[in-house]
């Protein structure tokens, strides 16, 4: 079971906004789109292990409808679903779908939470602005323009309309991950591949000067 460890004491926000944990994608050959890898299931142990202690106990927990293609058609696949639903059964707190639009947005706090009496939820949702937008439906005032692709270790915590940019600190994982599914780091991977061309070149400039000469 992994450990996990807070960088701050005590976090008393009633929301949290967590992005979708690490799962396959539709090009993996390792899994079934969608399914959480193993980073993945150690985050849902990760998480769990904060309930209680440095993150509220939820009182739901919901996750953003399954989202459409370039064609209109309601994708197959919704990753949201499967991390909440894993987040569900580790916690025993049922996990609700939700639209997630413009509509629904305007008044969530009203007709959802209040209405059904919800202090404390869980949030899973899409990441980058679409994040930040039910940050400020939430009422966060200062909700960072983005939740970053990478952030698989960060939750937003909303309290009142301060939101707050907590890291899980999971043991054996890293907050921001920059690793394929070969466990390369991407970000070294590109760099080594400059360095590779750089050589290739200066080679060949190298090999029609001594040519030339």
């Amino acid at each position: 079971m992994a450990i996990c460890l807070m960088a701050i004491s005590h976090v008393s926000a009633t929301y949290y906004i967590i992005k979708t944990f690490e799962n396959y994608s539709s090009k993996s050959t390792k899994g079934k789109e969608g399914d959480l890898k193993e980073k993945g299931l150690k985050r849902v142990e990760c998480f769990a292990g904060l309930i209680g202690s440095k993150v509220n106990k939820p009182d739901a927990i919901f996750y953003k409808a399954d989202g459409t293609d370039k064609t209109g058609a309601i994708k197959t696949v919704n990753s949201r679903r499967n991390t909440a639903q894993a987040l569900q059964e580790k916690i025993g707190v049922e996990a609700q779908e939700i639209s997630g639009d413009d509509a629904q947005l305007a008044n969530i706090k009203t007709t959802l939470l209040d209405a059904n009496k919800i202090n404390n939820a869980i949030f899973v949702w899409s990441d980058k602005e679409k994040a930040t937008k039910l940050a400020t439906a939430l009422g966060a005032t200062n909700a960072p323009a983005e939740f970053a692709k990478e952030n698989y270790g960060y939750i937003w915590a909303i309290d009142g309309t301060s939101l707050k940019e907590v890291t899980m600190d999971c043991e054996g994982l890293e907050n921001t991950e920059t690793k394929n599914e070969d466990g390369k780091d991407t970000q070294s991977s590109g760099a080594v591949s400059v360095r590779y061309s750089v050589m290739t070149v200066a080679a060949a400039i190298i090999a029609s000067l001594y040519l030339l000469f």
